[in-house]
């Protein structure tokens, strides 16, 4: 008899987070922007970091700038679809995980 082969804890585990993130942004982001949800004094400490971080990065802008994208680019027929976007989005995700991996004060692999 194979055995049958399943996923590794790490997996199950990561997909259960994104299962409650994913939970947490259609409960409280009903403007499409997570980030105006987060309370004024952690929305704070964000931008602190990422100005130390990075001097200069408009973190706000990038931030708006990605909560259009997924609706703005996955229907290229309709009328007012993104047609390119900067690849300067994709800067963002790894400068939000410096700032959470500071603010939770964890290493990043």
């Amino acid at each position: 008899m194979n055995p049958l082969r399943l996923p590794s804890h790490q997996v199950v585990s990561e997909a259960r987070v994104f299962l409650k993130a994913a939970r947490l942004i259609e409960q409280h982001a009903y403007n499409g922007n997570l980030y105006k949800e987060i309370p004024s004094e952690h929305a704070e400490v964000i931008r602190q970091i990422s100005e130390r971080l990075s001097p200069g990065f408009q973190l706000e802008q990038r931030l708006d700038d990605c909560s259009k994208l997924f609706v703005g680019t996955r229907y290229t027929y309709e009328h007012g679809a993104i047609r390119r976007f900067d690849t300067n989005v994709f800067e963002l995700a790894p400068h939000l995980e410096l700032i959470l991996a500071e603010m939770t004060q964890t290493a990043i692999d």
